[in-house]
């Protein structure tokens, strides 16, 4: 589970990919606001598909974007999504270079954004018939006569492979919608699926005011806005949150297409986080502990008593990990019976830094570089991996980004699975 974190800008445009994001730096050059497709690959023999689950992966990978700086590289300055990914980053005018790039390192669609605006780090949806990239920015509505200054959020939507604009949304500062401060670092992409985009504007540090809206993927149509929401995520029509109608804010699953609650859950700690995760789950966490909820019903089916992350592995295994209590759990997704654990009372193995789930496969980070543990018991499966800095494994690839110590931003690279 990754916690969600407070995410920046204000830009929504929304990018429909025909196959998904991919970004970098180096010898991309952003084109203005047309996106522009990147060269086609000369013919060359059928690549067969990648491994996957991967039990190893090619030590040299392919740059497919940028990781803003460093301490971000497990946020949102880039995002994976079907077979690419998409990022941001300044190119030589000071404009933010929005980029594309298939996992395989083919370029895609390429576009600027004016850096005089508030921008979100760009986001990825990947359906059945196409992928959308994601992005948000704001603009200020001048008034006129009396009437007082207006904030705005636009929404756009573009085909990845060709830069074609699909259709664009403002969403306007009206009497009955108040939007927060549009900062740098207030607005966000939360999760969207075939039907649902959900985004975040929260205002610093008034986390309890932070207003979510959902739009419809298919045409930017703005569905509801809701005030004091924070979401976490999407189980297909379910908007998984935390509803904040008192210091402590509890637990929410809304109607995706009118926000119409469809349970109320425990109260949390202040500023929560969670993920929603496949197969009717949702890992929710305060500083209290970590709660497996079923997504449909809002109950809870397994607790731990840390903050973890958490992945289902796509199969039958949920595998938690709480790196500051030294804990690494595996749960059997369907009973939360408790499959096994590594603690830091182990005198024989060192409890790993979990990265990713694939099915029956778990990826973990020990001092001694990548490791696999079986899902189902948490024993080592494959300890000769390459020594890549791994921060997700997706279908075929693991996705790595180097440390680097200078807060520059760093690239991203997909390294090829192997079995």
């Amino acid at each position: 589970m990754h916690l969600r974190k407070r995410q920046l800008a204000a830009l929504v445009s929304v990018f429909v990919l025909c196959t998904a994001c991919g970004g970098g730096s180096g010898g991309d050059d952003a084109t203005g606001d047309n996106a522009q497709r990147g060269p086609e690959a000369s013919a060359s023999p059928e690549v067969p598909p990648p491994v996957d689950p991967p039990h190893g992966f090619r030590k040299k990978g392919k740059q497919v974007g940028t990781a803003g700086h460093a301490f971000m590289k497990k946020e949102h300055a880039y995002h994976v999504f079907g077979d690419a990914v998409v990022s941001m980053s300044t190119d030589s005018k000071d404009d933010q270079a929005v980029r594309v790039r298939g996992l395989d390192g083919q370029r895609r669609a390429a576009f600027t954004i004016d850096s005089l605006s508030h921008i979100a780090y760009p986001y990825g949806v990947a359906t059945k018939d196409e992928q959308l990239v994601l992005t948000a920015v704001s603009e200020r509505i001048e008034g006129t006569g009396t009437e007082k200054d207006r904030d705005s959020l636009v929404v756009t939507a573009r085909d990845a492979m060709t830069g074609k604009k699909e259709w664009t949304t403002a969403i306007k500062e009206t009497a009955e919608r108040e939007l927060p401060p549009l900062d740098d670092g207030s607005v966000s992409f939360v999760d969207a699926n075939a039907k649902t985009i959900l985004l975040s504007a929260e205002p610093k540090p008034n986390f309890d005011e932070e207003v979510t809206f959902a739009l419809d993927t298919d045409d930017g149509d703005l569905r509801w806005t809701r005030q004091s929401f924070s979401a976490v995520g999407l189980d297909e029509d379910t908007v998984i949150g935390y509803q904040y109608s008192s210091y402590y804010p509890h637990m929410v699953g809304l109607s995706a297409k009118d926000q119409r609650e469809l349970w109320s859950g425990r109260e949390t700690e202040r500023y929560p986080g969670g993920t929603v995760l496949d197969g009717g789950l949702a890992a929710l966490a305060d500083s209290a502990g970590t709660y497996l909820m079923d997504t449909g019903t809002g109950k809870t089916k397994a607790e731990l008593d840390a903050m973890a992350e958490c992945h289902f592995d796509q199969k039958s295994t949920v595998i938690c990990g709480a790196a500051e209590a030294e804990l690494l759990v595996g749960y059997d997704a369907d009973s939360m019976e408790r499959l096994w654990e590594l603690s830091g009372d182990d005198a024989q193995r060192e409890v790993p830094e979990l990265v990713a789930a694939r099915p029956g496969v778990v990826y973990v980070n020990t001092s001694d570089g990548p490791v696999t543990l079986e899902a189902r018991t948490g024993e080592d499966l494959d300890t000769d991996l390459p020594d890549i800095s791994l921060v997700d494994v997706v279908e075929g690839y693991g996705i790595v980004v180097p440390e680097s110590g200078s807060g520059e931003p760093v690239s991203v690279y997909a390294h090829r699975g192997t079995a």
